[in-house]
Protein backbone atom coordinates (compact mmCIF):
# COMPACT_ATOMS: atom_id res chain seq x y z
CA UNK A 1 0.00 0.00 0.00
CA UNK A 2 1.19 3.53 -0.67
CA UNK A 3 2.15 5.83 2.13
CA UNK A 4 -0.19 8.74 2.68
CA UNK A 5 0.71 12.36 1.82
CA UNK A 6 0.48 13.16 5.54
CA UNK A 7 3.04 10.46 6.28
CA UNK A 8 5.37 11.89 3.62
CA UNK A 9 4.98 15.37 5.14
CA UNK A 10 5.76 13.97 8.58
CA UNK A 11 8.94 12.26 7.31
CA UNK A 12 10.01 15.49 5.63
CA UNK A 13 9.34 17.59 8.77
CA UNK A 14 10.70 15.08 11.32
CA UNK A 15 14.08 16.83 11.75
CA UNK A 16 13.17 20.38 10.83
CA UNK A 17 9.92 20.75 12.71
CA UNK A 18 9.25 17.77 14.98
CA UNK A 19 6.09 19.19 16.54
CA UNK A 20 4.48 19.83 13.13
CA UNK A 21 5.50 16.32 12.12
CA UNK A 22 3.81 14.89 15.22
CA UNK A 23 0.54 16.63 14.22
CA UNK A 24 0.66 14.94 10.81
CA UNK A 25 1.48 11.58 12.39
CA UNK A 26 -1.46 11.75 14.78
CA UNK A 27 -3.68 12.44 11.77
CA UNK A 28 -2.19 9.45 9.91
CA UNK A 29 -2.75 7.17 12.91
CA UNK A 30 -6.37 8.28 13.29
CA UNK A 31 -7.07 7.76 9.57
CA UNK A 32 -5.24 4.43 9.43
CA UNK A 33 -7.21 3.02 12.34
CA UNK A 34 -10.43 4.10 10.67
CA UNK A 35 -9.41 2.52 7.34
CA UNK A 36 -7.75 -0.51 8.97
CA UNK A 37 -4.55 0.44 7.11
CA UNK A 38 -1.93 -1.42 9.14
CA UNK A 39 1.04 -0.46 6.96
CA UNK A 40 0.60 3.29 7.36
CA UNK A 41 -0.35 2.93 11.02
CA UNK A 42 2.82 0.95 11.74
CA UNK A 43 5.01 3.43 9.85
CA UNK A 44 3.46 6.35 11.70
CA UNK A 45 4.19 4.81 15.12
CA UNK A 46 7.79 4.15 14.10
CA UNK A 47 8.40 7.72 12.88
CA UNK A 48 6.65 9.12 15.96
CA UNK A 49 8.92 6.99 18.16
CA UNK A 50 12.01 8.21 16.30
CA UNK A 51 11.02 11.85 16.77
CA UNK A 52 10.40 11.34 20.48
CA UNK A 53 13.70 9.49 20.79
CA UNK A 54 15.54 12.39 19.14
CA UNK A 55 13.86 14.70 21.68
CA UNK A 56 15.09 12.49 24.53
CA UNK A 57 11.55 11.30 25.37
CA UNK A 58 12.57 7.65 25.63
CA UNK A 59 9.54 6.35 27.54
CA UNK A 60 7.16 7.80 24.96
CA UNK A 61 9.34 6.52 22.13
CA UNK A 62 9.32 2.99 23.56
CA UNK A 63 5.53 3.10 23.84
CA UNK A 64 5.22 3.94 20.13
CA UNK A 65 7.80 1.33 19.08
CA UNK A 66 5.68 -1.21 20.96
CA UNK A 67 2.56 -0.04 19.14
CA UNK A 68 4.39 -0.33 15.83
CA UNK A 69 5.39 -3.94 16.55
CA UNK A 70 1.89 -4.78 17.82
CA UNK A 71 0.33 -3.55 14.56
CA UNK A 72 2.39 -5.99 12.52
CA UNK A 73 1.96 -8.84 14.99
CA UNK A 74 -1.77 -8.35 14.75
CA UNK A 75 -1.44 -8.34 10.99
CA UNK A 76 0.41 -11.64 10.93
CA UNK A 77 -1.92 -13.52 13.26
CA UNK A 78 -3.80 -16.29 11.54
CA UNK A 79 -6.10 -19.00 12.75
CA UNK A 80 -2.93 -20.99 13.40
CA UNK A 81 -1.73 -18.51 15.99
CA UNK A 82 0.61 -15.60 15.59
CA UNK A 83 3.41 -15.73 13.04
CA UNK A 84 6.81 -14.38 14.00
CA UNK A 85 6.94 -11.40 11.69
CA UNK A 86 10.62 -11.37 10.73
CA UNK A 87 10.28 -9.92 7.26
CA UNK A 88 8.76 -6.53 8.11
CA UNK A 89 11.47 -3.82 8.11
CA UNK A 90 9.39 -1.59 10.41
CA UNK A 91 9.38 -4.31 13.07
CA UNK A 92 13.15 -4.69 12.77
CA UNK A 93 13.63 -0.92 13.04
CA UNK A 94 11.22 -0.58 15.95
CA UNK A 95 13.14 -3.26 17.86
CA UNK A 96 16.49 -1.65 17.07
CA UNK A 97 15.37 1.84 18.05
CA UNK A 98 13.68 0.49 21.20
CA UNK A 99 17.02 -1.06 22.18
CA UNK A 100 18.67 2.36 21.77
CA UNK A 101 16.11 3.97 24.08
CA UNK A 102 16.46 1.19 26.63
CA UNK A 103 20.25 1.62 26.60
CA UNK A 104 19.71 5.35 27.20
CA UNK A 105 17.42 4.49 30.12
CA UNK A 106 19.99 1.97 31.36
CA UNK A 107 17.54 -0.92 31.10
CA UNK A 108 20.08 -3.33 29.65
CA UNK A 109 18.03 -6.53 29.99
CA UNK A 110 15.20 -5.03 27.91
CA UNK A 111 17.65 -3.63 25.37
CA UNK A 112 19.16 -7.09 24.92
CA UNK A 113 15.71 -8.60 24.31
CA UNK A 114 15.10 -6.13 21.49
CA UNK A 115 18.52 -6.78 19.98
CA UNK A 116 17.88 -10.52 20.03
CA UNK A 117 14.58 -9.89 18.21
CA UNK A 118 16.54 -8.00 15.53
CA UNK A 119 18.99 -10.86 15.13
CA UNK A 120 16.08 -13.14 14.13
CA UNK A 121 15.73 -11.07 10.94
CA UNK A 122 17.97 -13.06 8.64
CA UNK A 123 16.65 -11.06 5.66
CA UNK A 124 17.63 -7.65 7.01
CA UNK A 125 20.33 -5.83 5.01
CA UNK A 126 23.83 -6.59 6.28
CA UNK A 127 24.51 -2.93 7.14
CA UNK A 128 21.44 -2.95 9.42
CA UNK A 129 22.52 -6.18 11.09
CA UNK A 130 25.97 -4.67 11.66
CA UNK A 131 24.42 -1.62 13.34
CA UNK A 132 22.55 -4.05 15.62
CA UNK A 133 25.78 -5.86 16.46
CA UNK A 134 27.34 -2.51 17.41
CA UNK A 135 24.46 -2.05 19.86
CA UNK A 136 25.01 -5.57 21.15
CA UNK A 137 28.65 -4.62 21.81
CA UNK A 138 27.47 -1.62 23.86
CA UNK A 139 25.18 -3.94 25.83
CA UNK A 140 27.98 -6.47 26.47
CA UNK A 141 30.18 -3.66 27.74
CA UNK A 142 27.49 -2.45 30.16
CA UNK A 143 27.10 -6.05 31.35
CA UNK A 144 30.77 -6.00 32.34
CA UNK A 145 31.98 -8.07 29.37
CA UNK A 146 34.52 -5.74 27.70
CA UNK A 147 36.31 -8.57 25.86
CA UNK A 148 33.10 -9.77 24.19
CA UNK A 149 32.30 -6.18 23.34
CA UNK A 150 35.73 -5.60 21.82
CA UNK A 151 35.73 -8.72 19.67
CA UNK A 152 32.22 -7.92 18.40
CA UNK A 153 33.34 -4.43 17.39
CA UNK A 154 36.50 -5.72 15.69
CA UNK A 155 34.41 -8.17 13.72
CA UNK A 156 31.90 -5.46 12.74
CA UNK A 157 34.77 -3.18 11.69
CA UNK A 158 36.19 -5.84 9.35
CA UNK A 159 32.79 -6.31 7.72
CA UNK A 160 32.10 -2.57 7.39
CA UNK A 161 35.47 -2.21 5.61
CA UNK A 162 34.60 -5.07 3.25
CA UNK A 163 31.30 -3.33 2.45
CA UNK A 164 33.12 0.01 1.93
CA UNK A 165 30.53 1.41 4.32
CA UNK A 166 32.30 4.56 5.52
CA UNK A 167 29.47 5.63 7.83
CA UNK A 168 29.39 2.22 9.49
CA UNK A 169 33.17 2.26 9.80
CA UNK A 170 33.11 5.66 11.50
CA UNK A 171 30.32 4.53 13.87
CA UNK A 172 32.39 1.48 14.79
CA UNK A 173 35.55 3.52 15.41
CA UNK A 174 33.48 5.81 17.65
CA UNK A 175 32.20 2.79 19.58
CA UNK A 176 35.76 1.46 19.93
CA UNK A 177 36.98 4.87 21.13
CA UNK A 178 34.17 4.95 23.69
CA UNK A 179 35.12 1.47 24.91
CA UNK A 180 38.82 2.31 25.30
CA UNK A 181 37.94 5.57 27.02
CA UNK A 182 35.76 3.79 29.59
CA UNK A 183 38.59 1.30 30.16
CA UNK A 184 40.93 4.26 30.78
CA UNK A 185 43.03 3.17 27.80
CA UNK A 186 43.73 6.70 26.59
CA UNK A 187 46.51 5.74 24.21
CA UNK A 188 44.29 3.40 22.15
Amino acid sequence: SNSSPDLDSAKYLADKSPLRAIEFLNKVIEQSIKLNDKANEGSAYLILGNIQQSLGQHDLAIENYRKCIAVYNYRSKSKYGSVNNTTEPNVFNANRQMAISYIELNNIARAEENINNCLDFSLAPLSDLLSVRRLLAAIKFKQGKPQESLSLLMDVLTQEKQLYNVTGEIETYLSLGELYLQQKNDEK
